[in-house]
């Protein structure tokens, strides 16, 4: 009626479009909507502003559309009147009150939002789509899932943290859980990407195959989601649209977490692991050799002071025996030897035939990259180094090749001006000893020290 084009202008201009935006007549003669559509929002249209007196809901909405009246046709119309809603999303809105009218008609903005998110669902870019899952999902995603914190490692009882890095369909994220100190598993989940083929390659990766069942609902939710979160990136979203978007968001958030807690679990060649504990356990188990234990994770510059503290008659602190250091009492270097044995094999083929050492970073920089899971426990390397100093097997020397005290290797400031040797597997410590320059309590190192500092003096005698 034209009363009622003048009266409502706006939302006339949504049902029968204008010379720039296109309305809902329009979608309907291109095919796009039903006609029972245009009927729905002409009833939306009117029943809008009587709500009071007529609530704005689907039954309301379906009596309105009728021809006749009976109870079957009324409920058979509500369903129709339901789908068409969905279909009208862009141009009729639910206004999420109950206690009002239901429904509105979108604004300006909020059609040209939701013209831009049905081209995004007509051509999803699936790479975005990944990339905005873990920019804005993956964090809530992973403590939805309740991931191990910490697991027992080898045959101890004792409990490690386990940090985490993530990846989807090839995609790394980088969405991550730290953990101090903490044990890294690479978790590579796969399914979501319709043209990914799934990999089973790296023996040290967790690979979490999804669950197929209702994969293609999925998928579409996720395409819908990414849609309208690409969509408002380029408009000041309403409230409204944002209320949307959230709720497509939890809506993935709960069918990904399903479909990865009813999936499936691969380690190298284990396939037959039953629960995401066992999964990470098993993950630590293949990734980390015997020649690591996650105490060297854990080792920090304050517990390096500790051995600087030590006399060569104190014993060593608990977590420098856990990490295989070296003792002078060999009632303590008892048991497994696979770490201290594996850095002292990799220390000495550096500086064989060095004369001169190597320096110090030099050293560790050699240990790490023919065993990169050292790599993040380098204090635990120059710990163990240091044993092997106060043992007699290695000692520290200047840039002039003068001996330093055993300690420096653990005074992280002083590594780049310190060299390291090899001594000759011979006695040294106990020849001397023999020529009276080093006690029993005393280092080879303090022996060799003492040597220096005599030959300086007869030096200096001799030169007058």
């Amino acid at each position: 009626k034209p009363e009622l084009r003048e009266i409502l202008t706006q939302d006339m201009r949504v049902i029968e479009g204008s010379d720039t935006t296109r309305g809902i007549a329009d979608e309907v003669e291109n095919g796009n909507l039903e006609g029972f559509d245009l009927d729905v929002a002409k009833a939306v249209l009117l029943l809008q502003h009587v709500h009071d007196i007529v609530p704005l809901n689907e039954g309301n909405i379906a009596v309105s559309v009728m021809s006749e009246l009976n109870g079957r046709s009324w409920i058979s119309t509500q369903n129709r009147v339901e789908e068409s809603l969905g279909r009208l999303q862009k141009f009729i809105r639910p206004t999420g009150d109950e206690a009002g009218a239901r429904y509105r008609f979108a604004t300006q903005e909020e059609r040209l939002i939701y013209d831009d998110t049905e081209a995004n669902e007509e051509n999803p870019d699936w790479d975005a789509i990944l990339h905005a899952l873990d920019e804005h999902l993956w964090k809530r995603i992973i403590q939805d899932l309740a991931l191990p914190e910490s697991v027992p490692y080898s045959n101890a009882s004792d409990e490690y943290p386990v940090a985490y890095k993530y990846s989807l369909d090839g995609t790394e994220f980088e969405t991550t859980t730290e953990s101090e100190g903490g044990l890294e598993v690479p978790i590579a989940v796969q399914g979501v990407h319709p043209n990914y083929s799934p990999l089973k390659g790296d023996g040290e990766t967790l690979y979490w195959e999804i669950d197929t069942d209702g994969l293609e609902d999925l998928r579409k939710h996720i395409v819908e989601w990414w849609a309208l979160r690409d969509a408002i990136s380029t408009h000041n979203a309403p409230p409204a649209v944002e209320r949307d978007l959230e709720r497509r968001a939890s809506a993935v958030r709960s069918k990904l977490v399903s479909a990865m807690q009813s999936g499936s679990y691969t380690v190298k060649d284990r396939t037959d692991i039953e629960s995401l504990s066992g999964a990470v356990q098993t993950a630590v188990d293949v990734g980390y050799p015997d020649d690591f234990h996650p105490m060297m994770l854990q080792v920090t510059e304050d517990r390096l002071q500790e051995l600087v503290e030590l006399s060569t008659e104190d014993p060593l602190p608990a977590w420098a025996h856990t990490i295989q250091v070296p003792s002078l009492d060999p009632s303590a270097g008892q048991g497994k030897k696979t770490i201290q044995s594996n850095v002292m094999a990799l220390t000495g083929r550096q500086l064989k035939d060095k004369e001169d050492g190597l320096n110090m970073n030099t050293v560790l920089d050699g240990i790490t990259d023919k065993k990169p899971f050292y790599e993040n426990a380098r204090p635990a390397l120059r710990a163990i180094i240091w044993g092997f100093c106060r043992e007699g097997r290695l000692v520290p020397v200047d840039e002039d090749g003068n001996t330093l005290e055993n300690s420096v290797v653990l005074d992280r400031d002083r590594l780049s001006t310190t060299r390291l040797k090899l001594l000759p597997r011979e006695p040294i410590g106990k020849l001397l000893e023999k020529g009276g320059f080093k006690e029993t309590t005393e280092t080879v190192a303090d022996g060799l020290i003492n040597l220096q500092e005599a030959n300086q003096q007869l030096r200096s005698a001799l030169t007058g």
